[in-house]
Protein backbone atom coordinates (compact mmCIF):
# COMPACT_ATOMS: atom_id res chain seq x y z
CA UNK A 1 0.00 0.00 0.00
CA UNK A 2 2.86 2.38 0.76
CA UNK A 3 4.08 2.11 -2.83
CA UNK A 4 0.58 2.86 -4.16
CA UNK A 5 0.29 6.00 -2.04
CA UNK A 6 3.79 7.11 -3.00
CA UNK A 7 2.98 6.74 -6.70
CA UNK A 8 -0.30 8.66 -6.31
CA UNK A 9 1.48 11.47 -4.47
CA UNK A 10 4.29 11.59 -7.05
CA UNK A 11 1.77 11.89 -9.87
CA UNK A 12 -0.03 14.65 -7.98
CA UNK A 13 3.20 16.66 -7.65
CA UNK A 14 3.84 16.37 -11.38
CA UNK A 15 0.21 17.15 -12.27
CA UNK A 16 0.37 20.33 -10.17
CA UNK A 17 3.68 21.39 -11.78
CA UNK A 18 5.67 20.91 -8.56
CA UNK A 19 3.82 23.68 -6.75
CA UNK A 20 1.83 23.35 -3.53
CA UNK A 21 1.91 21.39 -0.28
CA UNK A 22 2.40 17.66 -0.01
CA UNK A 23 0.48 16.79 3.19
CA UNK A 24 1.33 13.17 3.94
CA UNK A 25 1.31 11.39 7.30
CA UNK A 26 4.74 10.61 8.79
CA UNK A 27 6.27 7.23 7.87
CA UNK A 28 4.79 7.20 4.35
CA UNK A 29 8.03 8.35 2.73
CA UNK A 30 7.70 12.00 1.70
CA UNK A 31 11.36 12.22 0.70
CA UNK A 32 11.10 9.30 -1.70
CA UNK A 33 7.89 10.72 -3.17
CA UNK A 34 9.61 14.03 -3.90
CA UNK A 35 12.77 12.36 -5.23
CA UNK A 36 10.69 10.18 -7.56
CA UNK A 37 8.98 13.29 -8.93
CA UNK A 38 12.30 15.10 -9.38
CA UNK A 39 13.70 12.15 -11.35
CA UNK A 40 10.95 12.83 -13.89
CA UNK A 41 11.73 16.56 -14.09
CA UNK A 42 14.16 18.62 -16.13
CA UNK A 43 15.19 20.99 -13.34
CA UNK A 44 18.85 21.98 -13.61
CA UNK A 45 19.02 23.28 -10.02
CA UNK A 46 17.08 22.08 -6.98
CA UNK A 47 17.17 23.72 -3.56
CA UNK A 48 15.96 21.68 -0.56
CA UNK A 49 15.57 23.44 2.78
CA UNK A 50 14.70 21.93 6.16
CA UNK A 51 14.57 23.15 9.79
CA UNK A 52 17.21 20.77 11.19
CA UNK A 53 20.60 19.62 9.96
CA UNK A 54 19.67 16.07 10.96
CA UNK A 55 16.82 16.20 8.42
CA UNK A 56 19.21 17.45 5.76
CA UNK A 57 21.48 14.50 6.62
CA UNK A 58 18.51 12.20 6.04
CA UNK A 59 17.98 13.82 2.64
CA UNK A 60 21.61 13.01 1.77
CA UNK A 61 20.94 9.36 2.58
CA UNK A 62 17.62 9.27 0.70
CA UNK A 63 19.08 10.89 -2.42
CA UNK A 64 21.99 8.45 -2.41
CA UNK A 65 19.49 5.59 -2.10
CA UNK A 66 16.76 6.70 -4.50
CA UNK A 67 18.04 9.50 -6.69
CA UNK A 68 21.74 9.47 -7.49
CA UNK A 69 20.96 10.86 -10.94
CA UNK A 70 19.89 14.21 -9.48
CA UNK A 71 22.56 14.46 -6.75
CA UNK A 72 24.71 16.99 -8.59
CA UNK A 73 21.70 19.24 -9.14
CA UNK A 74 20.62 19.36 -5.49
CA UNK A 75 21.68 21.92 -2.88
CA UNK A 76 20.73 21.25 0.78
CA UNK A 77 20.38 24.28 3.08
CA UNK A 78 19.07 24.84 6.61
CA UNK A 79 16.01 27.09 6.29
CA UNK A 80 17.56 29.54 8.76
CA UNK A 81 20.43 30.08 6.30
CA UNK A 82 18.52 30.88 3.10
CA UNK A 83 20.25 33.69 1.21
CA UNK A 84 19.63 35.56 -2.03
CA UNK A 85 22.51 33.64 -3.63
CA UNK A 86 20.51 30.41 -3.30
CA UNK A 87 18.91 30.52 -6.74
CA UNK A 88 17.26 27.42 -8.19
CA UNK A 89 14.57 26.25 -10.59
CA UNK A 90 12.60 24.92 -7.61
CA UNK A 91 12.74 25.21 -3.82
CA UNK A 92 11.46 22.32 -1.73
CA UNK A 93 10.58 23.26 1.84
CA UNK A 94 10.60 20.10 3.93
CA UNK A 95 8.57 20.33 7.18
CA UNK A 96 7.19 23.56 5.73
CA UNK A 97 4.97 24.09 8.78
CA UNK A 98 8.11 25.16 10.68
CA UNK A 99 8.86 28.12 8.39
CA UNK A 100 8.70 31.43 10.24
CA UNK A 101 6.92 34.47 8.85
CA UNK A 102 10.30 36.03 8.09
CA UNK A 103 11.45 32.91 6.21
CA UNK A 104 8.23 32.77 4.20
CA UNK A 105 8.65 36.45 3.31
CA UNK A 106 12.25 35.77 2.28
CA UNK A 107 11.29 32.85 0.02
CA UNK A 108 8.49 34.87 -1.54
CA UNK A 109 10.85 37.78 -2.26
CA UNK A 110 13.33 35.43 -3.96
CA UNK A 111 10.65 34.66 -6.60
CA UNK A 112 11.30 30.98 -7.20
CA UNK A 113 9.46 29.62 -10.23
CA UNK A 114 8.16 26.74 -8.15
CA UNK A 115 7.76 26.22 -4.41
CA UNK A 116 6.93 22.74 -3.12
CA UNK A 117 6.24 22.24 0.58
CA UNK A 118 6.01 18.95 2.44
CA UNK A 119 4.76 18.15 5.93
CA UNK A 120 2.99 15.47 7.92
CA UNK A 121 0.88 17.89 9.96
CA UNK A 122 -0.26 21.46 9.45
CA UNK A 123 -2.58 23.79 11.38
CA UNK A 124 -5.07 26.13 9.72
CA UNK A 125 -3.01 29.10 10.91
CA UNK A 126 0.22 27.82 9.36
CA UNK A 127 -1.56 26.84 6.16
CA UNK A 128 -2.82 30.40 5.86
CA UNK A 129 0.73 31.73 6.39
CA UNK A 130 2.11 29.39 3.71
CA UNK A 131 -0.45 30.07 1.00
CA UNK A 132 1.41 33.06 -0.52
CA UNK A 133 4.25 30.70 -1.51
CA UNK A 134 2.66 27.23 -1.61
CA UNK A 135 -0.82 28.11 -2.94
CA UNK A 136 -2.71 24.92 -2.02
CA UNK A 137 -2.56 21.36 -0.69
CA UNK A 138 -1.97 19.14 -3.71
CA UNK A 139 -2.10 15.77 -1.96
CA UNK A 140 -3.52 14.83 1.44
CA UNK A 141 -3.01 11.46 3.10
CA UNK A 142 -4.04 11.52 6.76
CA UNK A 143 -2.78 9.78 9.89
CA UNK A 144 -6.08 7.87 10.07
CA UNK A 145 -5.59 6.55 6.54
CA UNK A 146 -2.00 5.55 7.28
CA UNK A 147 -3.16 3.53 10.30
CA UNK A 148 -5.96 1.89 8.32
CA UNK A 149 -3.50 0.97 5.57
CA UNK A 150 -1.02 -0.37 8.18
CA UNK A 151 1.71 2.09 7.25
CA UNK A 152 1.95 3.57 10.72
CA UNK A 153 1.20 1.91 14.04
CA UNK A 154 -2.07 2.11 15.89
CA UNK A 155 -1.90 4.06 19.13
CA UNK A 156 -3.39 4.64 22.57
CA UNK A 157 -3.12 8.09 24.12
CA UNK A 158 -3.56 8.54 27.87
CA UNK A 159 -3.99 12.08 29.13
CA UNK A 160 -2.97 12.34 32.77
CA UNK A 161 -4.44 15.42 34.41
CA UNK A 162 -2.90 17.15 37.42
CA UNK A 163 -3.19 20.44 39.32
CA UNK A 164 -0.86 23.34 39.89
CA UNK A 165 0.40 23.36 43.47
CA UNK A 166 -1.40 25.86 45.70
CA UNK A 167 0.55 25.19 48.92
CA UNK A 168 4.32 25.39 48.37
CA UNK A 169 5.43 29.01 48.02
CA UNK A 170 8.60 28.66 45.95
CA UNK A 171 7.85 30.70 42.79
CA UNK A 172 9.63 34.12 42.76
CA UNK A 173 7.21 37.06 42.59
CA UNK A 174 6.95 40.74 43.47
CA UNK A 175 9.45 43.43 42.48
CA UNK A 176 13.19 43.89 42.85
CA UNK A 177 12.59 46.10 45.89
CA UNK A 178 9.80 43.97 47.32
CA UNK A 179 10.37 40.35 46.29
CA UNK A 180 8.37 37.49 47.71
CA UNK A 181 7.47 33.94 46.78
CA UNK A 182 4.12 32.51 45.83
CA UNK A 183 2.62 29.18 44.78
CA UNK A 184 2.36 27.79 41.26
CA UNK A 185 -1.37 28.48 41.28
CA UNK A 186 -0.88 31.99 42.65
CA UNK A 187 1.66 32.84 39.96
CA UNK A 188 -0.51 31.35 37.23
CA UNK A 189 -3.57 33.31 38.34
CA UNK A 190 -1.59 36.58 38.45
CA UNK A 191 -0.02 36.09 35.00
CA UNK A 192 -3.42 35.18 33.55
CA UNK A 193 -5.07 38.26 35.08
CA UNK A 194 -2.38 40.55 33.66
CA UNK A 195 -2.46 38.82 30.28
CA UNK A 196 -6.23 39.26 30.01
CA UNK A 197 -5.99 42.91 31.08
CA UNK A 198 -3.41 43.80 28.45
CA UNK A 199 -5.13 41.69 25.81
CA UNK A 200 -8.17 43.95 26.17
CA UNK A 201 -6.00 47.09 26.12
CA UNK A 202 -4.14 45.84 23.03
CA UNK A 203 -7.40 45.80 21.04
CA UNK A 204 -7.47 49.59 21.32
CA UNK A 205 -3.76 50.37 21.44
CA UNK A 206 -1.07 48.19 19.84
CA UNK A 207 1.56 49.50 22.26
CA UNK A 208 0.21 46.98 24.78
CA UNK A 209 0.84 43.98 22.50
CA UNK A 210 4.36 43.37 23.80
CA UNK A 211 3.21 43.51 27.41
CA UNK A 212 0.44 41.04 26.63
CA UNK A 213 2.94 38.61 25.09
CA UNK A 214 5.33 39.13 28.00
CA UNK A 215 2.73 37.83 30.45
CA UNK A 216 1.79 35.00 28.08
CA UNK A 217 5.46 34.01 28.04
CA UNK A 218 5.75 34.19 31.83
CA UNK A 219 2.69 31.97 32.17
CA UNK A 220 4.05 29.44 29.67
CA UNK A 221 7.45 29.27 31.35
CA UNK A 222 5.75 28.71 34.70
CA UNK A 223 3.88 25.71 33.30
CA UNK A 224 6.96 24.39 31.48
CA UNK A 225 9.05 24.31 34.66
CA UNK A 226 6.58 23.87 37.53
CA UNK A 227 7.92 21.41 40.12
CA UNK A 228 4.62 19.60 40.71
CA UNK A 229 4.40 18.17 37.18
CA UNK A 230 8.13 17.41 37.05
CA UNK A 231 7.79 15.28 40.18
CA UNK A 232 4.75 13.42 38.80
CA UNK A 233 6.58 12.80 35.52
CA UNK A 234 9.58 11.34 37.34
CA UNK A 235 7.30 8.85 39.10
CA UNK A 236 5.58 8.00 35.82
CA UNK A 237 8.93 7.35 34.14
CA UNK A 238 9.84 4.92 36.90
CA UNK A 239 6.47 3.17 36.71
CA UNK A 240 6.42 2.63 32.94
CA UNK A 241 9.02 0.07 31.95
CA UNK A 242 10.79 -0.40 28.64
CA UNK A 243 12.19 1.91 25.98
CA UNK A 244 10.68 5.39 25.92
CA UNK A 245 11.25 8.97 24.88
CA UNK A 246 10.42 11.69 27.40
CA UNK A 247 9.38 14.97 25.78
CA UNK A 248 9.58 18.37 27.43
CA UNK A 249 10.27 21.99 26.45
CA UNK A 250 13.11 23.34 28.59
CA UNK A 251 16.66 21.96 28.43
CA UNK A 252 17.19 22.05 32.19
CA UNK A 253 13.95 20.15 32.76
CA UNK A 254 15.05 17.50 30.24
CA UNK A 255 18.26 17.06 32.21
CA UNK A 256 16.28 16.69 35.43
CA UNK A 257 13.84 14.12 34.08
CA UNK A 258 16.36 11.51 32.94
CA UNK A 259 20.03 10.67 33.33
CA UNK A 260 20.52 10.86 29.57
CA UNK A 261 19.13 13.70 27.46
CA UNK A 262 19.32 15.01 23.91
CA UNK A 263 18.90 18.72 23.22
CA UNK A 264 20.66 21.80 21.87
CA UNK A 265 22.15 22.70 25.24
CA UNK A 266 24.43 19.64 25.29
CA UNK A 267 27.77 19.40 23.51
CA UNK A 268 27.25 17.57 20.22
CA UNK A 269 29.59 14.67 21.08
CA UNK A 270 27.77 13.97 24.34
CA UNK A 271 24.39 14.44 22.71
CA UNK A 272 25.20 12.04 19.87
CA UNK A 273 26.65 9.52 22.33
CA UNK A 274 23.42 9.58 24.36
CA UNK A 275 21.34 9.05 21.23
CA UNK A 276 23.57 6.14 20.16
CA UNK A 277 23.09 4.49 23.57
CA UNK A 278 19.32 4.85 23.16
CA UNK A 279 19.25 3.56 19.58
CA UNK A 280 21.38 0.54 20.56
CA UNK A 281 19.08 -0.31 23.47
CA UNK A 282 21.76 0.26 26.09
CA UNK A 283 19.52 2.78 27.88
CA UNK A 284 15.72 2.82 28.04
CA UNK A 285 15.04 6.48 28.87
CA UNK A 286 16.04 9.52 26.81
CA UNK A 287 14.64 12.99 27.54
CA UNK A 288 14.37 15.37 24.61
CA UNK A 289 13.02 18.80 23.71
CA UNK A 290 12.54 19.49 19.99
CA UNK A 291 15.52 17.93 18.25
CA UNK A 292 13.95 14.49 17.71
CA UNK A 293 10.46 15.71 16.81
CA UNK A 294 11.16 15.21 13.09
CA UNK A 295 13.31 12.91 11.02
CA UNK A 296 13.89 10.32 13.76
CA UNK A 297 13.00 6.64 13.37
CA UNK A 298 13.44 3.74 15.80
CA UNK A 299 11.20 0.74 15.13
CA UNK A 300 11.71 -0.57 18.67
CA UNK A 301 10.33 2.64 20.17
CA UNK A 302 6.67 2.27 21.14
CA UNK A 303 6.30 4.44 24.24
CA UNK A 304 6.44 8.18 24.74
CA UNK A 305 5.86 10.35 27.82
CA UNK A 306 5.03 14.01 27.35
CA UNK A 307 5.95 15.97 30.44
CA UNK A 308 4.93 19.08 28.52
CA UNK A 309 3.30 20.14 25.27
CA UNK A 310 3.76 23.58 23.77
CA UNK A 311 1.32 26.08 22.32
CA UNK A 312 1.97 25.10 18.69
CA UNK A 313 0.20 21.86 17.81
CA UNK A 314 2.33 20.57 14.92
CA UNK A 315 5.45 19.78 17.03
CA UNK A 316 3.36 17.67 19.42
CA UNK A 317 1.75 15.78 16.56
CA UNK A 318 5.14 15.13 14.97
CA UNK A 319 6.52 13.91 18.29
CA UNK A 320 3.64 11.48 18.82
CA UNK A 321 4.43 10.00 15.41
CA UNK A 322 7.94 9.08 16.60
CA UNK A 323 6.32 6.16 18.47
CA UNK A 324 4.17 5.03 15.56
CA UNK A 325 6.60 3.01 13.45
CA UNK A 326 4.54 0.13 12.13
CA UNK A 327 5.29 -3.29 13.57
CA UNK A 328 2.59 -5.91 13.09
CA UNK A 329 0.55 -6.48 16.23
CA UNK A 330 2.16 -3.65 18.21
CA UNK A 331 0.52 -0.45 19.45
CA UNK A 332 2.14 2.84 20.39
CA UNK A 333 1.47 4.05 23.94
CA UNK A 334 1.56 7.79 24.53
CA UNK A 335 1.19 9.46 27.93
CA UNK A 336 0.57 13.21 28.12
CA UNK A 337 0.50 15.22 31.35
CA UNK A 338 -1.58 18.40 31.46
CA UNK A 339 -2.59 20.91 34.13
CA UNK A 340 -6.35 21.15 34.62
CA UNK A 341 -7.93 24.60 34.35
CA UNK A 342 -5.00 26.11 32.46
CA UNK A 343 -3.89 26.87 28.89
CA UNK A 344 -2.16 23.48 29.08
CA UNK A 345 -5.57 21.94 28.28
CA UNK A 346 -6.03 24.30 25.32
CA UNK A 347 -2.64 23.25 23.91
CA UNK A 348 -3.56 19.60 24.49
CA UNK A 349 -6.89 19.89 22.65
CA UNK A 350 -5.24 21.52 19.63
CA UNK A 351 -2.48 18.91 19.50
CA UNK A 352 -4.91 15.97 19.63
CA UNK A 353 -7.27 17.19 16.89
CA UNK A 354 -5.97 14.77 14.19
CA UNK A 355 -6.21 11.77 16.50
CA UNK A 356 -9.21 9.48 17.01
CA UNK A 357 -11.05 10.48 20.20
CA UNK A 358 -11.93 6.82 20.81
CA UNK A 359 -8.22 6.11 21.30
CA UNK A 360 -7.80 8.86 23.91
CA UNK A 361 -8.50 8.25 27.60
CA UNK A 362 -8.28 10.64 30.54
CA UNK A 363 -7.03 9.71 33.97
CA UNK A 364 -5.80 11.29 37.20
CA UNK A 365 -2.11 11.45 38.08
CA UNK A 366 -2.93 9.74 41.37
CA UNK A 367 -3.41 6.46 39.52
CA UNK A 368 0.15 6.50 38.19
CA UNK A 369 2.20 6.95 41.36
Amino acid sequence: MREVIQKEATNSIIKNDYQGILLVAPRVGKSKIIIDSLLLSSFKSILIVAPLNSILDSWEVEIEKWGREIRERVMLVNQRSIKDKHKADIIICDECHTLSKAQITKIRAMKFDRVLGSTGTISDANYKELRPICKKIIYNYSIANAIKDEIISNYNITVITCQLDSKDKYVPAGTVKKPFKTTEQGAYDYFTKEFNKFRVLAFKDKKYENIKYMYAGKRSRLIYGAKSKINITKRLIQKIKGKKLIFTILNDVADELAKYSYHSGIKSKVRDYNLELFRDGKINDLSVCNMLSMGFTDKRLKTGIFHQLQSSEEPAQQKIMRMCNYVEGETADVYILAYEGTVDIDWLNKALQPFNSKKITYDSWRNYI
